[in-house]
Order: C-alpha cells, then sequence, then structure tokens
C-alpha cells in the first residue's frame, strides 16, 4: 500500500472542504459550466484522499455533502449526481492505496458508484411515490428544458429552436431508454479523467501518485471489439429490450474505446511536448463539447487495427503492462 508522509493541518481540512464545497456549489448553480464543474468532483476528493488520507478525506466528503443538502433543500436527483461523483473520487483513492491496476481501480470505483446510485434511484422513487420510469422521465423533461433555454439565450436561430422544441418527446423517449448506459459511461469518464489529471497535479505538488506508469499507453482489450460488433448487430435486427439492452452496453463499450482515444491523443501531446494550457484545452473541449465524444470513442477503436501509438512494436508496451 502508499502511504502520503505529509503532515495534514486542520486548515487542509478546511481548504479540502472549502474547495469542493465550492466547485459543488458552482455546478449547481450555474448550469452553462455545470458539466464541467461536475466532472472536477471527483478529482478535487481523490486529491484530498490522498492528501489527508482515509478520515479527513472522509470528514471533507461528509461536509461537502452535507453542505449540498442543505443548499438544496434535501435530495435530488441532481444532488444525487454530485454525492455520487464525490464517492466516486473517495474510492478511486481507496481502490488506488490497494495496488490494483488502474483500469481495475476504474472499475471498482465506477461499479460500486453505479450500484449505490442505482440503490439511491429506487429508494428516491420509492419515497416520491412514482415509479422509476417516472422519475427519469422527468429529470430527463427538466434537462431537455434547461438546454432549450440555453439555446435560447445563447441565440439559437427561431426555426432550429422550435425543431428542438418539437423533437423533445422523442429526444425523452430515447434518453430515458439509454440512461443505464449514460449514467454508467459518465461514471467511468468522470474516474478516467480524474486518473488522468490527477497525476501533474499531485506530481507537482510533491504527493505519491499510485501509478508510476503512463496512462497514455494503455490500451482495451482486443476481444473488447466483439463486443461492439455484436452489440451493433443486435441494435440492428432486434427490437424492444434486447435491442435496449445491446444499445446501452454499445454505449459503455464506446465510453472503453473513449479512454483509448483519449490515451491517443494525450500520448501524441506528451511526445509533442504541448504546453499544459493546450492540453487543459483540448481535455476541457471534450468535456463541454459533446459532439467530439463519439470522433474519440472511433479514434480509440481504429487504433486497434492502425495502432497509432506503435506500441506493438515497443517491448513492454501497454498491450503487456495495462497497469501503465
Amino acid at each position: 500500500m502508499l502511504h502520503n508522509a505529509r503532515e495534514t493541518t486542520p486548515k487542509d481540512v478546511l481548504y479540502g472542504v472549502g474547495i469542493t464545497g465550492i466547485i459543488f456549489l458552482v455546478a449547481g448553480y450555474i448550469p452553462a459550466f455545470g458539466i464541467a464543474w461536475l466532472f472536477m468532483l471527483p478529482l478535487s476528493i481523490f486529491y484530498y484522499r490522498m492528501r489527508l488520507g482515509r478520515g479527513q478525506g472522509a470528514l471533507v466528503m461528509g461536509v461537502v455533502s452535507a453542505i449540498a443538502l442543505a443548499a438544496w433543500g434535501g435530495f435530488t436527483p441532481d444532488v444525487g449526481l454530485g454525492l455520487g461523483l464525490l464517492l466516486l473520487g473517495f474510492m478511486l483513492g481507496e481502490f488506488s492505496e490497494k495496488g490494483l491496476a488502474v483500469e481495475l481501480t476504474i472499475l471498482y470505483s465506477a461499479g460500486l458508484v453505479f450500484a449505490c446510485g442505482l440503490v439511491a434511484l429506487l429508494f428516491y422513487s420509492t419515497m416520491s411515490g412514482t415509479g422509476v420510469d417516472a422519475v427519469l422521465s422527468s429529470y430527463v423533461a427538466k434537462n431537455l428544458e434547461m438546454s432549450v433555454k440555453f439555446y435560447q439565450d445563447a441565440g439559437m436561430a427561431a426555426d432550429r429552436l422550435q425543431e428542438l422544441i418539437d423533437s423533445m418527446d422523442t429526444l425523452k423517449r430515447v434518453m430515458v431508454g439509454i440512461f443505464p448506459g449514460l449514467a454508467a459511461t459518465v461514471v467511468i469518464l468522470a474516474a478516467w479523467l480524474t486518473m488522468l489529471a490527477a497525476r501533474p497535479i499531485m506530481m507537482a505538488r510533491g504527493i505519491a501518485f499510485p501509478y508510476s506508469g503512463s496512462l497514455n499507453r494503455w490500451v482495451a482489450p482486443d476481444h473488447l471489439v466483439w463486443g461492439v460488433i455484436g452489440c451493433g448487430a443486435l441494435v440492428l435486427i432486434s427490437d424492444g429490450p434486447p435491442e435496449r439492452l445491446a444499445l446501452n452496453l454499445l454505449i459503455v463499450l464506446g465510453a472503453v474505446y473513449f479512454f483509448q482515444g483519449i490515451a491517443v491523443i494525450s500520448f501524441f501531446l506528451e511526445k509533442k511536448n504541448a504546453p499544459r494550457p493546450l492540453r487543459i484545452a483540448v481535455y476541457g473541449m471534450m468535456i463541454i463539447w459533446q459532439a467530439l465524444l463519439p470522433a474519440v470513442s472511433v479514434l480509440g477503436l481504429f487504433d486497434i487495427w492502425a495502432d497509432f501509438r506503435k506500441l506493438r512494436t515497443v517491448p513492454g508496451d501497454g498491450r503487456d503492462n495495462n497497469n501503465e
């Protein structure tokens, strides 16, 4: 197990609560930047979990959770998402200290958070007296309405805005159907980006980082491509629950290849010695401009055959050591 030998003080805990709390509040009160700020929550908690240790890291997470619940008057789906991301950052720290491979750390942490989210959703739907589908429909509808308002305030053309409004019912049905896959993808993506962003931050501050290798040499197992092919075929030839299940699995597999795409991009940014502001801008665009996500996934998928980083020709490459 890894240990952080640096001494901590109550001031460090206050900094952790203050910084993480501000991130949570900004994500909730400024919707235009909400997604980007939400993805900073697990990074902040991971940093303070590794910096302060288990006890004080849990204290930071608990106090911030209490602040969020008080600020929004109790548990809501949005607060639940934020709390889940806090738990994700903490669990990434827990599993990291056990010396697990990075993909297992992400898998176990994301799986635990997803399971807790499912339990919380069932509990919330029971307490509110509505079904799970009704809760999801209401949540999706609320976010679609916020998106329409955002585009309206941003000056979207009236005809395109009307098209978006007219398609909201269809969009709502589709998004409710793929919500499990989207939720799992968000959690896994947040975990991966946390581990990717944490290393330079922690190394710069002299805090032990659990992985000595480079995440930009990571590759997905080759056999996963058959899952993509199988799920894609099932989506095309089936309907009903089988199609819905295959589509959700395809979304999750797309996230896996998104990570490989990020690894490829990160590899070449490092190879070209790109300045840190450029790297931050590139990763920030991936979070804010969701249209880039499928393109990055396709890049990761084609890396299986193209081997853009030439890892297959280098002894001890990422394919032989996925801990990197």
